[in-house]
């Protein structure tokens, strides 16, 4: 069980990373892109978002412990659940607060960003049970 521990943290540690450097690519070469391609503009709008929806449940799922400790105890199979759908709609609220106030610009294909990022987080982890599943 041990192994299966740190395999996870390794794999969330990785998944992270991954995302985060995709918002931070995408934050850095935005401002100097010059393109008149519409597919690379959406491209470069909504790769904050995937990047970000990719890497925060497995940031969730790891402190799970902390942020929801009786669901983690009693039912740890719903952690990570929890932790796509508390990602989504931590990305949703940000969406709408954006939109509302005006603040960065909003744009919906972000929100199909951010669930797409969240489906490629639940694929991963379930990919990676089922190898750990096998291997034990």
């Amino acid at each position: 069980m041990e192994k299966i521990s740190t395999s996870i943290t390794k794999l969330s540690g990785c998944m992270v990373i991954i995302g985060m450097a995709l918002v931070l690519i995408t934050r850095l070469v935005r401002p100097v892109l010059e393109t008149n391609q519409p597919v690379i503009t959406i491209i470069f709008g909504i790769l904050p978002n995937f990047g970000a929806a990719m890497a925060l449940p497995f940031l969730f799922f790891q402190i799970a412990p902390l942020l929801f400790p009786i669901v983690h105890k009693w039912l740890p199979g719903l952690s990570f659940t929890i932790a796509l759908v508390l990602s989504f709609a931590v990305l949703s609220v940000w969406e709408a607060a954006q939109f509302l106030l005006w603040v960065y610009p909003s744009d919906p294909y972000d929100i199909l960003a951010s669930g797409l990022g969240v489906l490629v987080a639940f694929a991963v982890n379930q990919i990676f049970d089922r190898v750990t599943a096998q291997h034990h």
